[in-house]
């Protein structure tokens, strides 16, 4: 199990980027959760096989292909702390 923490910068907030994470995230049966920052940012961070937080990232960039200007892409060991996908405030 692996564990990715995402920071999506670009025009990604009221766009329904956080809701279209969760409802890809639930589909592919990985938990964790996605938010706002005050900044304008997205944060994310997703638990479960590495290639298939690759498929959730993957199909984000492609959801959001003109929103997303850049992406900081964190792996590390996961600590199995989340049940399910949520967004969180």
């Amino acid at each position: 199990m692996t564990e990715v923490h995402v920071l999506f910068l670009g025009r990604v907030q009221g766009v329904g980027f956080r809701y279209t994470a969760q409802r890809l995230a639930h589909g592919l049966g990985l938990s964790g959760w996605v938010r706002n920052q005050p900044n304008g940012n997205v944060e994310l961070v997703a638990e479960g096989e590495r290639d298939v937080i690759n498929r959730l990232l993957a199909r984000i960039e492609h959801q959001f292909e003109g929103n997303i200007q850049e992406k900081q892409v964190s792996f590390q060991p996961s600590h199995n702390q989340y049940h399910d996908f949520r967004i969180v405030c």
